[in-house]
């Protein structure tokens, strides 16, 4: 049926809960266009501003059929009223659009604006750029609508730098770089592929180097806040992205390719631990937006009887009916601890087992060759454990503990070292006379001054009031006055000794803590609150190398991981240490 007004289609895109944009031709004024209804969910279209612009197919159309009437194509922008359906329009492939006041409707397609919609018919760029003069309160939307429709992004000085971008686990984009003033705009990211707008988490910081750089190039700075580390929760990223900020003076942007910077994973988990120091210093109450908006499934609680179910084992020198005490050394990023395993065990009392975990997979053949070419020297019993990787410290302990054969595990990293084993035979004594207690122990560094006898906390000003674990006396001259034995808060993991409990699938270590960082001391906490004692044996021969065994996570990495295990520790044991009076 020829008439003098039709509509063809919906656009959706931005906030359109507030608004969508109706398309099509009219040979009327605007009266025709000013009151709207969505037969399928009663919302009412209320005008607010239309755009024009030329459709000689309809003109063409109408002369068809004799009829001369000047036509226009238009874009026109509604705001919604909702009814009691508060189905979005989006939701629908097409629908049924009804002038108010009068009995003729319309089917209309509904299109969700985004880059591939305009590529796929120019007449999209045509809209996309029309919806942008509809928004002349909203720079940043009209600006971005504008790139939408193909016009270059602006480039020069007033353009945002970008020095480092990571991805955190699937789940986080965080980006660090610069901007002249960065603190008196607001930065966004713009997805070029669905459309979508996430602002972004702001943390800026003053950059003197790059106002001197400005200043050297004649650009007026007021400030010597350039600098910023920013982060949004983002699930998969991936594809074109668009760095957005909007301020008094305009809008500018820098095109942010994920796909062309190689491996943002590393650099993100580097990122992370900027972020934290930043908020801590900034922003404390931001913390825990930040850890939540961090966890990823790669990083979760883990099922041990799952991983136990999927371990392989090799038994290469069996257990006897002496075996007391199982060693369980895990083995993560590096084997060059290995040697000195083969030779600790050499030298280790007849009553000791080894159980050496490897949780990655990228170690294993190497591993286990070394530890069959070298046969001849495993004359104590040991076992060859290996998961199927990344399983973390707590995890790969607590599989290995299981397939031990004595009833009492030693965990130690591979990174220690025993020299001489008295102090060692003296713990298992001290265990034997207080069943289930923990036994700690006395660990030097290499120079031999005191890497761990005891371990205090405290709550930290720098780290927004996080309670972390402090090493006492840590660094300072250790002298022998022989084999003693004393209560202590919590102990080291680096090694540590305790009875095997029955079970077939007992978590020592919570795998809830990631990367090696305060599982033990909770163990520990944990075993006081059961009525259990923790104890020191304080003596010679026995080392710690500290984090050599995990050299190769980096210090942003490592940062972010301390701190969000802080976290969930403090939460969890604050207030019993403050009533112990133990937290300084």
């Amino acid at each position: 049926m020829i008439t003098d007004f039709n509509i063809e289609k919906i656009y959706t895109v931005f906030d359109e809960e507030a608004y969508v944009f109706v398309t099509g031709w009219t040979t009327e004024g605007e009266a025709s266009l000013a009151n709207l209804r969505v037969g399928d969910t009663g919302a009412g279209l209320r005008l607010q501003n239309v755009s024009y612009h030329d459709r000689q197919d309809v003109v063409d159309y109408l002369l068809g059929f004799g009829l001369d009437d000047e036509a226009r194509g238009f874009v026109a922008r509604y705001s919604i009223t909702f009814a009691e359906d508060l189905r979005l329009t989006s939701s629908f492939e097409r629908v049924r659009v009804e002038m108010v006041g009068s009995s003729r409707a319309f089917e209309a397609e509904v299109i969700k604006l985004d880059r591939k919609t305009v590529a796929d018919l120019p007449f999209h760029g045509l809209v996309a750029a029309q919806i942008g003069t509809l928004m002349p309160e909203n720079s940043l939307e009209r600006f971005l609508l504008k790139s939408l429709a193909g016009e270059e992004l602006p480039s020069g000085v007033k353009s945002i730098h970008l020095d480092a971008v990571g991805v955190f686990d699937n789940v986080a984009l965080i980006i660090d770089g610069w901007f002249p003033d960065v603190s008196q705009y607001r930065l966004s990211l713009y997805d070029l592929n669905d459309f979508r707008l996430y602002d972004l988490n702001l943390y800026a910081k003053q950059r003197v180097d790059v106002s001197n750089h400005l200043k050297g190039m004649g650009v007026q700075v007021r400030t010597n806040t350039h600098g910023f580390t920013a982060w949004v929760p983002l699930a998969a990223p991936q594809g074109d992205y668009v760095l957005v900020a909007e301020g008094a003076d305009g809008v500018f942007a820098t095109p942010l390719d994920l796909a062309g910077r190689g491996n943002t994973g590393s650099v993100g988990l580097d990122l992370a631990g900027h972020v934290v120091r930043q908020i801590c210093e900034e922003r404390p109450g931001d913390l825990s937006l930040f850890f939540d908006a961090t966890n990823s499934p790669q990083r979760q609680r883990k099922d041990i009887a799952e991983a136990i179910g999927n371990a392989v084992v090799y038994d290469l020198v069996p257990a006897t009916d002496k075996t007391e005490v199982s060693i369980v050394v895990p083995f993560y990023g590096t084997d060059f601890f290995l040697l000195d395993m083969v030779e600790m065990q050499q030298r280790s009392p007849d009553h000791f087992q080894w159980v050496i975990v490897c949780d990655d997979r990228s170690l294993f053949s190497s591993m286990k060759k070394y530890l069959t070419n070298h046969a001849r020297k495993l004359t104590k019993p040991i076992k060859l454990v290996q998961t199927t990787g990344d399983s973390g410290f707590a995890t790969a302990s607590n599989v290995g503990a299981h397939f031990g054969d004595g009833n009492k595990i030693l965990f130690m990293n591979s990174d220690a070292y025993i020299r001489d084993y008295s102090t060692l035979v003296r713990g298992v004594e001290v265990l034997r006379d207080h069943p289930g207690a923990i036994v700690g122990f006395t660990l030097l560094f290499e120079d031999n001054t005191i890497q761990h006898v005891g371990i205090q906390f405290l709550k930290s000003d720098i780290y927004a009031g996080l309670v972390l674990a402090d090493h006492i006396r840590k660094g300072l001259h250790y002298r022998n006055d022989g084999i003693t034995v004393r209560d202590a808060t919590a102990v080291t993991g680096a090694m540590m000794l305790l009875d095997k409990q029955d079970g077939d699938a007992v978590e020592y270590f919570d795998s809830s803590f990631i990367n090696g960082d305060f599982e033990d001391v909770d163990l520990c906490l944990q075993r006081l609150k059961d009525g259990h004692r923790v104890l020191l044996v304080d003596g010679p021969g026995m080392y710690h190398l500290e984090r050599q065994s995990i050299g190769l996570i980096g210090g942003g990495a490592r940062a972010f991981f301390t701190l969000k295990n802080s976290k969930l520790f403090s939460n969890r044991w604050e207030d019993f240490l403050a009533s112990r009076g133990d937290l300084l």
